[in-house]
């Protein structure tokens, strides 16, 4: 999946999860602000270990909702 929080629309969560819908809820209530899904991979969970070395110079590490 990927995720954005609308008031930081440049920063994207990307990750895998059974159920998107749920982690989205799960990722809001953690945070101060309310996810929406942007796009969604059915069956190809697989390829976020390469989306996500491809996009780790740019990865934010450190801050609230990191």
């Amino acid at each position: 999946y990927v995720m954005v929080n609308p008031l930081l629309p440049h920063f994207l969560k990307i990750g895998q999860s059974q159920c998107v819908e749920k982690r989205a809820i799960d990722l809001s209530h953690s945070q101060p602000f309310k996810m929406q899904i942007s796009a969604v991979f059915p069956q190809l969970g697989s390829l976020e270990g390469r989306v996500l070395k491809r996009l780790a110079p740019s990865r934010v590490l450190t801050g609230p909702g990191r």
